[in-house]
């Protein structure tokens, strides 16, 4: 299917199977809507595999096809369980890696997502950011004993 241009029926084999090609075929002919509609099946794929969505998701941002507003739409839509709680994080420090700004509008939730999944990058994170109000960055470094994190907000007049 894929050889002969069916890249629906293809992507449709591959995500039954749980064939990890599918990320070499959604790369290679750019199914963004593909990505973004499949999402809750990629993420199946297992914990090597969210990393290639999360890319892939970043990547397609850059030919404003999948700005991070839909994509982080996408997620809130499916609902609030941990496993894509926990994708949304993967998503949103991806694309902080790759440019810090891109998903800025999102930097007050990340605080809160590197607490419950990542606590080793939140000092890093809120070093980067100066755009978090301190009592929300406060009350969750608070709630989970992150004392190096709240020394940090305290002690370099982080104010927002």
């Amino acid at each position: 299917f894929e050889d002969g241009g069916d890249s629906d029926s293809a992507l449709e084999i591959y995500l039954r199977l749980g064939d990890v090609e599918v990320f070499d075929l959604i790369h290679k002919r750019k199914l963004h809507n593909a990505l973004i509609e499949n999402i809750q099946y990629l993420m199946k794929l297992g914990e090597n595999q969210l990393q290639k969505t999360a890319e892939l998701l970043v990547e397609f941002r850059q030919d404003d096809c999948l700005p991070p507003t839909k994509v982080v739409k996408k997620l809130d839509s499916v609902g609030s369980e941990k496993e894509w709680e926990y994708f949304l994080h993967r998503y949103l420090d991806t694309l902080f890696d790759r440019d810090p700004k891109a998903g800025s509008e999102y930097h007050e939730r990340q605080v809160q997502l590197y607490a419950d999944y990542h606590q080793k990058k939140l000092l890093p994170f809120l070093r980067a950011c100066n755009d978090i109000p301190l009592q929300k960055a406060l009350d969750v470094c608070q709630s989970k004993n992150l004392y190096e994190a709240m020394v940090f907000l305290l002690g370099n007049n982080y104010i927002m």
